[in-house]
């Protein structure tokens, strides 16, 4: 991802970051909650499985000095539950992209399982590949999409959220 289309997308989030709790879910490098620490959210959650992504994640959360605002979790996504960690305002889920089409339902639960964890005025930025628009997602309600290039960010609220 670019820096710009980064910067795109964090303007679009911008109202979210209200210094409450960010999950980065396929964390990798950590980009996305690490952003959201630098403009204002408290905490950040990392779920990271693979084991190189998860060291540079570490190394990288060091050099910040943000050991003491930030957590990783190593389990399986598709199989965790969420119930001993801090409800959180935003999540960035950003799967590898062949997940989309290849576990479409298990992301689609993975994706209602979050939304139920957020805060009732949460929001869920679901980052993927722009070939990918039509894959549907059910267990939350889509309130905008945006997309730069080949990549589209979803924003997706509960199901059961009011309109606007």
């Amino acid at each position: 991802m670019t820096d710009r289309v980064k910067q795109s997308l964090f303007d679009v989030v911008t109202p979210w970051l209200d210094g409450g709790v960010v999950w980065d879910v396929f964390a990798g490098t950590g980009s996305f909650g690490l952003e959201a620490l630098s403009r204002g959210m408290e905490r950040a959650v990392f779920f990271e499985r693979h084991r190189p992504a998860r060291l540079r994640l570490g190394k990288n959360i060091l050099t910040l000095g943000l050991e003491d605002r930030t957590l990783i979790q190593t389990g399986d996504l598709y199989r965790t539950t969420f119930d001993d960690l801090p409800s959180p305002s935003v999540v960035f889920l950003d799967p590898p992209y062949r997940h989309v089409r290849e576990k479409t339902d298990v992301l689609d639960a993975l994706i209602g399982r979050s939304v139920e964890a957020m805060k009732p005025d949460g929001l869920l930025v679901f980052r993927h590949d722009a070939a990918d628009d039509d894959v549907v997602i059910s267990s939350a309600r889509e309130t905008d999409r945006r997309r730069w290039g080949q990549m589209t960010a979803r924003l997706l609220a509960p199901a059961s959220a009011r309109p606007g």
